[in-house]
């Protein structure tokens, strides 16, 4: 009996231990559902706060680059969402040294193709692997050997055109070109800088020494593209824009064109239509919806910076807009363009080429008569001609610009600020100086054949023909050279304004101190140039100049467009067509006619013969006049033996041991004065004058450069406006 107890209580006992393990088993199981379905939940609530943080995946790396380490997500507790930050730049071109940006209290990174600047900007040239044939085995020094790639491989695979790779927002790629740009042409310039063998003896410039004196040549540089970085909200971004967007304005985006070397093709505000490309890079643009006019950036083709650099001045913003500063206008630290425009001035500081209506203008300013300003003004008269070998503005341009070369550098190239082309295929710079130094160095010519400033322009043109020959084929790219034509374009400078170049380094000097308001007022100015410290020899002075510039413009515009010419007795040199009763047809008509090695001599036979005969005349009249209005107001007579400092430049050297450097002049030298005269004060005629300006011209116009496919379209409407626009 006790046994069957036992048993029942034993299966008892069973019975409840086996329910309790069921128990536990159902309840473990129960909390693990429970716990996996927590877990879930709390997945499904993080990934919606995560799905509020819209467009994070459009700041990636794939979209934006290296730019993708500036994004962020910031919690908004009162919304109970995620907002996405981000940094986009915002592009400018400024001063190297320039302190103030668009953003206040932001730091300004400058693009200069250093490994340093491409770290700050997140635009960092990334060199891709190069096919097999191009690897290289280098040993380490530890018995391993490493495939290394070569230089020229590397540079070659990252310049390769990817197609396919257009996921970028477009400002990414833009700003890896501006550091290309800047790395590739500086190490260009370097190399030629710091010649393989020593500089030949009897050198008039000494080139530079390597690892020192380059630098002085890169700091002159006053023109550099700079970005801030500015903090963006994805919640600000309009409907449709699916990218980070850099911001810039109008002006920005055209000078950015013109420094990368892209030329405008169309330029229609009216339709929004907008399309520049050069140098294997293409801007296009269009207007979106709730943002403006936004720039697309590609690349097409193969890109170089060397020889076809732009120069990187400060006056490449004004020629972009078709505004050239000339020799009259001294720019200080306060550019006019950030203070108002001076599209209200009446002299000679800014010439205006923008468009026929525009050159019009700046003929009637530098006091052209009705006939020459109408040749551009009027429509019926845009089939008239205003070129001989290439168009008269660019003339203009040699004559009056100032020299944008940088001392040292070997950069040319400038944008074209006329609406011509500039294309030398029919004709030879050199062949034009040589043809000018043949008409300078005959008998019988020249009345001023001993002026101090005709001595002055044979030596300096021959040392420029010497340079050239021993330069050859790559001369105009010769440091010498380049140096050689910019001394001299320092000596005519001399010569039209009345100041030396240290008077014109010091005025510049005195200028940029001045006082914020003082600067102001003086570009304010209407009555004279920008230089406010102009003395009255100066002023006259350049009134002289502007007489023979007036009339060698008239006399050249309506030679060219004469239907007959009479002949005159004393022109022997010029071979025009004779018709009955002493007419001839117009002599540039024979130019025409000529072979294309002929006509730069003939260009100059009829300037000397016929053009300068006419300008000397008429603006000797005219200077006169003036004079006898006002009281024959003469300055004091310059003291002959003024002995000055004897120089590199800006002196008239001895020219005898010049006169074989050019065959017609052989024979022909003139003795040197016992004195040194200083050409800022010598006795100056209109000859003298005249003669200058032409040699100007050739020298300016070989000491830089255009592209033959960039033409000004008129936008210099958008010159110093601050408007914003975008890339994407």
């Amino acid at each position: 009996m006790d046994e069957e107890k036992l048993v029942k209580l034993l299966e008892e006992v069973v019975e409840n231990v086996a329910d309790d393990t069921h128990e536990l088993i159902v309840a473990s199981a129960a909390l693990f559902i429970s716990v996996v379905a927590l877990f879930a939940a709390l997945l499904q609530v993080a990934q919606q706060y995560y799905a509020s943080a819209t467009g994070y995946a459009h700041c990636d790396a794939k979209v934006v680059g290296e730019w993708s380490q500036s994004k962020s997500r910031i919690f908004r507790p009162y919304e109970f969402r995620f907002e996405v930050q981000y940094e986009s730049p915002v592009i400018f071109l400024c001063r190297p040294e320039n302190k103030k940006g668009p953003l206040k209290n932001k730091a300004i990174w400058r693009l200069d193709g250093s490994k340093e600047s491409q770290k700050n900007t997140w635009s960092v040239l990334k060199e891709e692997a190069a096919v097999p044939a191009d690897v290289k085995k280098t040993n380490t020094g530890s018995g391993v050997e490493m495939d290394t790639v070569s230089a020229d491989a590397k540079k070659m695979a990252e310049k390769a055109v990817h197609t396919a790779d257009n996921e970028l927002a477009t400002w990414v790629p833009l700003l890896l070109a501006i550091q290309r740009m800047e790395r590739d042409s500086r190490e260009w310039q370097r190399k030629r800088l710091v010649p393989a063998h020593p500089p030949r003896s009897g050198e008039s410039v000494r080139l530079l020494q390597p690892g020192r004196t380059y630098h002085d040549v890169e700091a002159r540089h006053t023109l550099v593209v700079a970005l801030q970085k500015k903090t963006r909200s994805w919640d600000t971004m309009p409907a449709g824009v699916r990218k980070p967007f850099a911001t810039t304005t109008w002006c920005h985006m055209i000078e950015m064109a013109a420094v990368l070397g892209i030329y405008w093709i169309e330029f229609d505000r009216s339709r929004d239509s907008y399309r520049a490309e050069g140098n294997g890079y293409m801007l296009t643009a269009e207007k979106v919806p709730d943002l403006g006019i936004t720039f697309t950036f590609q690349t097409y083709g193969e890109n170089k910076f060397e020889e076809n650099r732009t120069i990187p001045v400060e006056e490449v913003k004004d020629l972009s807009f078709g505004a050239v500063p000339t020799i009259y206008r001294v720019p200080g630290r306060f550019d006019s363009r950030r203070l108002g425009f001076d599209d209200d001035r009446q002299d000679l500081s800014m010439l205006s080429l923008a468009s026929r209506a525009e050159i019009a203008e700046t003929l009637s300013i530098i006091g052209c008569n009705t006939n020459t300003v109408n040749y551009f003004a009027k429509d019926e008269t845009s089939n008239c001609r205003v070129a001989h070998l290439f168009p008269l503005p660019f003339e203009i341009v040699g004559m009056l610009s100032r020299t944008l070369h940088i001392e040292h550098s070997v950069f040319r190239l400038l944008p074209n600020p006329t609406i011509f082309p500039w294309k030398m295929k029919n004709f030879s710079l050199r062949e034009i100086l040589n043809g000018y130094l043949a008409q300078v160095g005959k008998e019988g010519v020249l009345s001023n054949k001993d002026s101090p400033v005709v001595k002055a322009i044979r030596h300096h043109g021959r040392t420029i023909q010497r340079e050239i020959r021993k330069g050859g084929a790559s001369a105009s790219s010769s440091v010498v050279l380049l140096d050689v034509l910019h001394g001299a374009l320092d000596d005519t400078d001399e010569v039209l304004t009345g100041k030396t170049k240290e008077d014109r380094a010091t005025t510049k000097a005195t200028r940029d101190n001045r006082p914020h308001a003082q600067v102001g007022a003086a570009t304010t100015n209407t009555s004279s140039t920008n230089d406010t410290s102009e003395t009255e020899s100066e002023r006259l002075r350049r009134q002289k100049v502007q007489d023979v510039l007036r009339s060698h413009i008239q006399e050249v515009l309506s030679v060219l467009n004469e239907k007959s010419f009479e002949m005159e007795a004393d022109c022997p040199h010029v071979a025009v067509l004779a018709v009955p009763g002493g007419l001839s047809s117009s002599p540039f008509e024979v130019i025409d006619a000529a072979a294309p090695e002929d006509r730069p001599e003939k260009l100059m036979e009829i300037y000397f013969d016929v053009v300068r005969k006419r300008v000397v005349g008429s603006a000797a009249q005219s200077t006169n006049r003036r004079e006898s209005m006002v009281g024959n107001p003469h300055a004091p007579p310059p003291v002959p033996g003024i002995r000055r400092r004897a120089t590199a430049r800006s002196t008239v050297a001895p020219d005898s041991d010049c006169g074989s450097d050019h065959d017609s002049n052989e024979g022909s030298e003139v003795s040197e004065p016992d004195e040194l005269w200083h050409l800022s004060t010598a006795e100056i005629s209109h000859e003298d004058i005249w003669c200058t300006l032409v040699f100007r011209m050739i020298c300016w116009l070989m000491l830089h450069d255009f592209h033959p496919k960039d033409v000004q379209i008129t936008k210099s409407e958008l010159r110093g406006s601050r408007l914003p626009i975008y890339i994407a």
